[in-house]
């Protein structure tokens, strides 16, 4: 949930944003999944946020990400984050004759949407690329599934946003945002970027 700063500042470079999610998962999350997921979505939004990529490419990215992460982090009894996201992406691709609705609930069937990483990262991932990247689609999406929503929510917000830019967004919902947290979040995400120039 807080990867995505990280793939915005590193946007120029997967590998250094993963990097520094090692470096940030250690201290808190430094379990093979804690930091499969850090490196999982910190690599996908640098890839979205450097543009001139396909989704499937922000995908592979996240992919990308999870087995340097699950190489990194201490080994606990849990699933494979990595494969669970190989999982998420065949579910998307053998459905996509479905409504976004119903791949997004086979999604969570599968996979589930809890606050444990191995759930809300490789069901978040599915959203976003059953959605390809629609922000408002893929934020109801993962919402209306319900179990850990403020969590899916975000990753997928991010992720969509990255990959669509900000002027895809509803402007109402991002002056509600910036109103009620007293936050400018395009003013800081842009400075994130200029900060790397």
């Amino acid at each position: 949930m807080r990867a995505a700063p990280l793939g915005i500042f590193y946007n120029k470079s997967v590998d250094e944003a993963i990097e520094y999610a090692i470096k940030s998962a250690k201290p808190s999350h430094g379990s093979k999944p804690g930091m499969s997921g850090t490196c999982a979505i910190a690599a996908a939004t640098s890839k979205a946020v450097a543009g001139n990529c396909t989704i499937k490419q922000v995908m592979e990215a996240a992919l990308y990400g999870a087995y340097v992460g699950e190489e990194n982090g201490f080994d606990i009894p849990t699933p494979s984050l990595a494969k669970r996201i190989l999982l998420s992406i065949d579910i998307v691709e053998s459905n996509r004759s479905l409504s976004l609705e119903n791949v997004c609930s086979l999604l969570y069937q599968y996979i589930g949407g809890s606050m444990k990483s191995y759930e809300s990262i490789p069901f978040s991932l599915g959203v976003f690329y059953a959605a390809n990247g629609n922000f408002q689609q893929g934020m109801i999406s993962a919402i209306n599934q319900g179990d850990d929503a403020d969590t899916n929510g975000a990753i997928v917000g991010s992720l969509c946003g990255a990959f669509e830019g900000s002027s895809n967004i509803r402007i109402e919902w991002i002056e509600k945002v910036t109103h009620e947290n007293k936050i400018n979040f395009l003013d800081l995400a842009k400075q994130l970027i200029k900060l790397r120039e």
